[in-house]
């Protein structure tokens, strides 16, 4: 996220996009339909009616899958419309001729086609988006979890960064992340290539100041990733796992692969508070408590 959770009350406009907030984050959403009450506009991308999207000034209920045409026709209505923040753009960003050239080309009549959404219901979203200088958007698995997923989440970006809805308070691109503590976990390095503050590993003056600091020599190579470690099969190099607080046999990609490498492990530990479809698979299984089971200190 860009910015903090709280400052999510002070916008005057969030565009949420592949997120069910008020369901899958309800804290958050929480915070966003407060902003709602003190006047904000709330925009809503999503193919379902959810509970968030049946609140929106806006729901753009677009064709599943045509998130990109989508953003793109936003951006190149913010261009008709001369919305653009040239000062932002030519201080902050790069190839944004490239950007503008390539919207140019493109027909907002087919885009709206392909989004199955009216071509004036995205110009006003689009406009509503573009005009506030404290607009915030907020997205989540419906953006990520595409084979174009990464695509998306750039698309978005370019959405913020064309308008400067970047680096100032109210404002932003936030995601609302899928997994237990997974933006804590990452922004402490819980990832096979960087260090703390996504700082790469491969940099021999970032290993240096860690080495300092830790005192510990540290790999020059990075670690593996996720899927590399549940899709590994029977035949993969790690043969015990420890897992807390996820569930791999339910949330990762090709489960039949998952299953293969986790029935095929030597010793499997999981801690959660539920027995899941992975803590099926585990030698033990350490129940945690959850948050309501703890008691006051």
């Amino acid at each position: 996220m860009t910015n903090s959770i709280a400052e999510l009350e002070e916008a005057d406009v969030l565009l949420i996009t592949g997120s069910n907030t008020t369901a899958t984050h309800p804290q958050i959403g929480r915070n966003i339909l407060k902003a709602v009450d003190h006047g904000a506009k709330l925009l809503v991308i999503d193919p379902r009616s959810t509970d968030i999207a049946r609140q929106a000034h806006i729901h753009l209920a677009l064709r599943p899958g045509t998130d990109i045409a989508l953003i793109n026709a936003m951006m190149r209505v913010i261009l008709d419309e001369n919305l653009a923040d040239d000062l932002f753009i030519s201080m902050r960003t790069e190839n944004f001729i490239q950007l503008r050239d390539y919207l140019h080309r493109l027909n907002l009549e087919e885009l709206a086609n392909i989004t199955e959404i009216d071509l004036e219901t995205i110009r006003e979203a689009a406009c509503i988006y573009a005009r506030s200088s404290k607009s915030v958007i907020c997205y989540c698995l419906g953006v990520t979890q595409h084979t174009c997923g990464t695509d998306n989440v750039q698309a978005v970006a370019n959405l913020a960064m064309l308008t400067g809805n970047v680096e100032k308070k109210h404002s932003g691109v936030d995601p609302l992340r899928g997994q237990n503590n997974v933006q804590g976990a990452c922004d402490m390095a819980a990832l096979p290539a960087v260090l703390p503050g996504y700082q790469s590993l491969d940099d021999p003056a970032v290993r240096s100041k860690f080495q300092a600091v830790w005192q510990r020599e540290l790999p020059e190579k990075p670690g593996i990733s996720l899927t590399e470690m549940t899709h590994a099969g029977k035949d993969g190099s790690i043969k015990v796992m420890v897992i807390m607080g996820e569930n791999p046999a339910l949330s990762d990609p090709h489960l039949n692969r998952v299953e293969e490498t986790l029935t095929n492990l030597d010793f499997l530990a999981v801690s959660d508070i539920f027995l899941t479809e992975t803590a099926q698979f585990a030698h033990v299984v350490f129940p945690a408590a959850s948050f309501a089971e703890k008691a006051a200190a």
